[in-house]
């Protein structure tokens, strides 16, 4: 599950098994993180696509570097 933190303390990390998308955020060094949302796609190139689209947008908006 690749991990991106941005230089404002926040992080999000993605998973794709399969044709489900699984994305986690929270605080860097917070004990509490929210629960995972999935989703489910039709195919497993819509989950990639859509894992990728989602990367690209938060690298390029709010700064997020791969960890």
């Amino acid at each position: 599950m690749p991990r991106f933190e941005s230089k404002g303390g926040r992080f999000f990390e993605l998973e794709v098994e399969d044709t489900v998308l699984t994305q986690l955020e929270g605080a860097v060094g917070d004990s509490q993180v929210g629960a995972p949302a999935t989703r489910t796609f039709s195919t497993a190139d819509e989950a990639r696509y859509a894992a990728s689209r989602l990367i690209a947008r938060r690298r390029r908006r709010l700064g997020f570097q791969l960890i």
